[in-house]
């Protein structure tokens, strides 16, 4: 359980200075090649995905502003 929480907790801080990213630099970012593990980390922090680019950027539901 720790190790979950140390991989959500770098997932964080790196949407706090790139607002947007792809599945690949996240893996990179988690050290796993495992595209389930990272949607599994994403879907615990609350993720949206791009509508125009066939979902290839993502980003935290917190950060974009929606009127």
């Amino acid at each position: 359980m720790d190790k979950i929480l140390k991989r959500d907790e770098c997932i964080k801080k790196y949407f706090n200075s790139n607002k947007i990213t792809t599945i690949e630099d996240v893996k990179s970012i988690m050290g796993t090649t495992s595209t389930m593990t990272v949607y599994r980390s994403l879907s615990r922090l609350g993720y949206i995905s791009s509508y125009s680019h066939r979902s290839r950027y993502y980003t935290l539901a917190a950060i974009p502003g929606f009127d």
